[in-house]
């Protein structure tokens, strides 16, 4: 009958087991996929906790330096005030005429002169390393 017919029995096996292994080598690329897949979830999930580890990290070290900021401003403002309270007593000292205490004019000028380019370039120095234009 199948002599009749034209068709060969052992070309219908291999068709059904080209179809066979078609359909298993489908499976095994959708298992791949899926792996792959699986994959490429787990290292962005990898990639998202190391952000936020990071980003937590950042938070804090901003945190930080505002902190250290804070303090140096704050020491800054007290130096300044300690340099005012010391050229006021030396004028004051100065003006009432106390024999101890008698300075020549260019002592006086340097002393001005010198303590007030100190604290004002420590004041520079301070306040351009805490505060820099230009990221870094």
């Amino acid at each position: 009958m199948h002599e009749g017919d034209g068709i060969d029995p052992d070309r219908i096996v291999l068709r059904t087991e080209d179809q066979a292994l078609v359909g298993d080598q489908a499976q095994r690329s959708q298992a791949l996929l899926a792996v792959s897949q699986e994959e490429q979830d787990l290292t962005n999930q990898k990639q998202d906790a190391e952000l936020q580890k990071q980003k937590a990290e950042l938070a804090r070290l901003a945190e930080s330096i505002a902190r250290l900021r804070s303090l140096f401003g704050s020491s800054l403002f007290a130096i300044m005030w300690v340099w005012c309270i010391a050229i006021i007593a030396v004028v004051v000292l100065q003006g009432w005429g106390i024999e101890e205490f008698a300075l020549s004019d260019a002592a006086i000028t340097a002393f001005f002169t010198g303590a007030s380019a100190q604290v004002i370039g420590l004041v520079v120095v301070v306040v351009r390393s805490l505060f820099p234009t230009k990221p870094e």
